[in-house]
């Protein structure tokens, strides 16, 4: 018997439609020869550090998001 424990369940909903992604692409029929060469593809991430102020950067005014 299934038994509620949380209010929302987002976690599980993304990770639904990330397994319905990798299946629909064919990344699930992989082999490990196949993941190195699109792992070399991508970059690593930079070790630059975000900048330590907003300098420079421009806000929208009239935003419904305000901070």
């Amino acid at each position: 018997q299934w038994e509620k424990i949380r209010d929302r369940n987002e976690i599980l909903d993304l990770r639904v439609y990330a397994r319905a992604c990798v299946t629909a692409l064919g990344c699930d029929r992989w082999d490990e020869k196949r993941w190195l060469k699109e792992s070399s593809k991508v970059n690593p991430i930079s070790e630059k550090k975000a900048p330590s102020s907003e300098k420079g950067l421009k806000r929208r005014r009239g935003s419904f998001l305000k901070r």
